[in-house]
């Protein structure tokens, strides 16, 4: 979930090949970018109502450190324009959806990578901090709310609702 999920949304705006760091496989291509992600310890979870169905949503936000490495030709221009473009209104919707909020971009640097033993290749480095919130809902025996009304003998019925 969370790494999907962060996958999607740099991936939307990158428009190149992006893959997990530290992943083993062919580089994508000669302009590609990695995305590492370091989420921190997640705060307590919370608990919402439960439904007239029974379910309950429950969620926990987390800080998350983001790192994206653009590779090749070109690589500090599209790590540039992304730290622009993160602060768009099509950005913000998607990472919106995602339940992914961007707190700051920390730090753009430009960190050249060695291919072979001799030759290097144009890195730039992106680091940002994100605000991430997963959940999940789950069917639960508890009662929220209970209704009902009250009798006694030749007393008027009185309603009766708990929560």
């Amino acid at each position: 979930m969370i790494h999907d999920d962060f996958h999607a949304l740099f991936a939307g705006l990158l428009d190149e090949p992006t893959v997990f760091a530290n992943e083993n496989g062919p580089r994508p291509a000669k302009q590609f970018s990695t995305i590492e992600i370091s989420p921190s310890a997640p705060h307590p979870v919370e608990h919402g109502q439960v439904d007239g169905d029974g379910n309950r949503k429950s969620f926990a936000s987390r800080v998350v450190e983001v790192q994206i490495q653009c590779y090749g030709p070109g690589a500090w221009g599209r790590a540039d324009a992304l730290a622009l473009r993160i602060h768009s209104e099509a950005a913000q919707d998607a990472s919106e959806s995602l339940d992914i909020g961007i707190l700051s971009v920390d730090r753009i640097q430009d960190v050249p990578a060695l291919v072979d033993k001799i030759h290097y290749e144009e890195r730039t480095i992106l680091d940002l901090t994100c605000h991430y919130v997963g959940s999940y809902v789950e069917w639960t025996s508890w009662i929220e709310t209970i209704q009902g009304s009250l009798a006694a003998d030749g007393l008027p019925s009185v309603p009766i609702t708990t929560a």
